[in-house]
C-alpha cells in the first residue's frame, strides 16, 4: 500500500468515520473518470432544390404565392419562344400583368401578348429606335397622357402645360384606380426619368392605363374582363397610323396570343384591321 502523509497523521486524530470521508473526497478529486466524447451525429439530408422555373421555387420563398391566373402566365412568359425573361423577371411580370389588368379591365391574356409582341419577347430592357421603351414600350407623350387623365397634381410642373389641362377620366371605375395617389406616383416616376420605364412594375401599370385609355378612344367596348379591340388596333400610338402598320402590330399581338395560349386570340378580342 503506497504511503500517505495525510492518512499517517491525521488516521489516528480524525478515527475510523473521518477516515472515510477523507477516503470519499479523495477519489471524487483525484479519481474523477474521462468522460467520452459525443459521437459525431450525421448530417440531416439534403432537401433537392426546386426547379427554377417553378413559381413557388426556394427563391421566392419570402414572396407571398402567386394566384392560379399569374402563375399561367408565369408558364407562359418562360416557355414563350425566345423569351428573354429569366424566372425573377417572369415571376414579376406575371403578377404585375395580372394585377394591373384586372384593375383596368383587360384580359390579362392579351396585355401579356401585348408585353410579348412590344419587348421582342419580354425584354424588359427593350428600346425601339424612336425612344420607346420598356417592356410596353412607353413614350414621354404617352406617359405625358397618362398624368393628364389620372389628374396628376403635380403634371403641370414637369411638363409646359396649363393645370386646366388635367381631367378626370371619363369611366368612374378606372377613375377611381388612377386618381389614387400611389398610381399616380408610377406615372410620376415614369415622368421623371427614361431610366424608370424599365422598371417592371411601373412599366406594365403604365402599358395597361395606356392600353386601356386607347381602347376606350376607339369606342372598344368593354364585356366582363374582355375587351373588344375595333378597327383602330389595340395601342394608342397606332390609331393615327396608316393601315397596314395598325395591321402589322395587331397581327403580332395575335401571333404572340398565338404562341402562348396555343389558341387563336377570341373572336371577342380579335383586331378587325
Amino acid at each position: 500500500m503506497q504511503f500517505d502523509p495525510f492518512r499517517a497523521v491525521l488516521g489516528p486524530v480524525l478515527g475510523p468515520t473521518a477516515r472515510a470521508g477523507y477516503e470519499y473526497v479523495k477519489d471524487k478529486v483525484t479519481a474523477e473518470p474521462e468522460r467520452p466524447q459525443p459521437r459525431p451525429q450525421p448530417a440531416p439530408p439534403r432537401t433537392p432544390a426546386s426547379h427554377p422555373a417553378s413559381p413557388n421555387a426556394t427563391q421566392f420563398q419570402n414572396v407571398p404565392r402567386m394566384n392560379p391566373k399569374a402563375t399561367e402566365l408565369y408558364n407562359e412568359i418562360l416557355a414563350y419562344p425566345s423569351t428573354k425573361a429569366n424566372a425573377t423577371q417572369a415571376r414579376e411580370i406575371a403578377i404585375e400583368v395580372e394585377a394591373a389588368s384586372r384593375a383596368f379591365g383587360i384580359d390579362p391574356k392579351v396585355m401579356l401578348s401585348i408585353i410579348a409582341h412590344e419587348s421582342g419577347g419580354f425584354d424588359t430592357r427593350a428600346e425601339s429606335h424612336s425612344g420607346a421603351k420598356g417592356l410596353g414600350q412607353l413614350t414621354g407623350v404617352a406617359i405625358q397622357e397618362m398624368r393628364r387623365l389620372s389628374y396628376d397634381p403635380t403634371y403641370a410642373a414637369s411638363y409646359p402645360r396649363s393645370n386646366s389641362e388635367r381631367q378626370h377620366y371619363s369611366d368612374p371605375d378606372i377613375r377611381a384606380v388612377v386618381e389614387r395617389p400611389n398610381v399616380q406616383a408610377i406615372f410620376q416616376r415614369l415622368g421623371a426619368s427614361e431610366e424608370n420605364r424599365y422598371d417592371i412594375s411601373d412599366n406594365i401599370w403604365g402599358s395597361a392605363f395606356y392600353a386601356r385609355i386607347s381602347m376606350d378612344r376607339a369606342q372598344e367596348n368593354r364585356n366582363g374582363d374582355a375587351v373588344v379591340l375595333g378597327a383602330n388596333g389595340m395601342m394608342g400610338r397606332y390609331n393615327g397610323a396608316d393601315l397596314a402598320e395598325r395591321r402589322a402590330h395587331s397581327a403580332g399581338v395575335a401571333d404572340a396570343y398565338e404562341d402562348m395560349f396555343a389558341q387563336d386570340i377570341p373572336s371577342t378580342l380579335r383586331p378587325t384591321v
